[in-house]
């Protein structure tokens, strides 16, 4: 389970990463700690990822873009109006394919103010199946702000959202990502506003399943 030290730690720095089972009751209830869980849009509570061939994947997602190569750093749901606040993910046994993040803490330390004004005044339109919606790179939700980025789901509609792509790309390829290493049964828990995360290219582990359990902010 998890306590009130590690709820503090996630809220603090935006992750945490521990050692534990990975029993599906086991996750939600750690999940409930944090927040209401969300259903997955296939009306699960705990979604299973495997990597995937173009032909197996949905058009349009990492898996169907990307395949088995590296996945770029990303908000998860960026999609939706209002991303999922927490992501709980666990490996089903162990893989040598890590996932990689980095935080937006970490991405603001070595914007400049004029590269961070371009990120605020971004404009991108998402569209999907259901809708279109314009959005920022950089968002309010009543007093907390939060970064919303995803390549496969954004498109840029004016200069400041280009030069926010091209300053993010550059920035993020200067960081010593940070890696949750899969060698042994354990959880991780992120920030979705906070914390951009990826994956990279699988290795010898095409079996490799990992769960993910999205938690709404409180």
């Amino acid at each position: 389970m998890i306590n009130e030290e590690q709820l503090n730690e996630l809220n603090l720095k935006g992750w945490i990463e521990f050692c534990s089972v990975n029993i599906d009751e086991h996750l939600i209830n750690i999940s409930k700690k944090i927040g209401e869980v969300i259903s997955h849009p296939n009306g699960k509570l705990i979604d299973y990822l495997t990597p995937k061939e173009k032909i197996e994947a949905k058009k349009n997602t990492f898996s169907y873009n990307f395949e088995h190569q590296q996945f770029p750093l990303h908000t998860d749901t960026a999609f939706w109006n209002l991303p999922a606040r927490f992501v709980l993910m666990s490996c089903e046994d162990t893989s040598e394919t890590a996932t990689t993040f980095v935080t937006y803490d970490e991405i603001c330390k070595i914007l400049t103010e004029s590269e961070l004004v371009n990120l605020k005044k971004s404009i991108f339109l998402i569209k999907t199946a259901n809708k279109n919606f314009y959005t920022s790179l950089i968002n309010k939700y009543e007093n907390n702000t939060f970064l919303r980025f995803d390549r496969n789901c954004m498109k840029p509609v004016n200069k400041s959202a280009k030069i926010a792509f091209s300053i993010l790309e550059e920035k993020l390829n200067e960081f010593n990502i940070n890696k949750v290493l899969w060698d042994k049964p354990k959880i991780f828990i992120f920030d979705n506003w906070r914390v951009l995360h990826g994956r990279e290219s699988i290795k010898n582990d095409k079996t490799r399943t990992l769960k993910r359990i999205y938690i709404k902010h409180k």
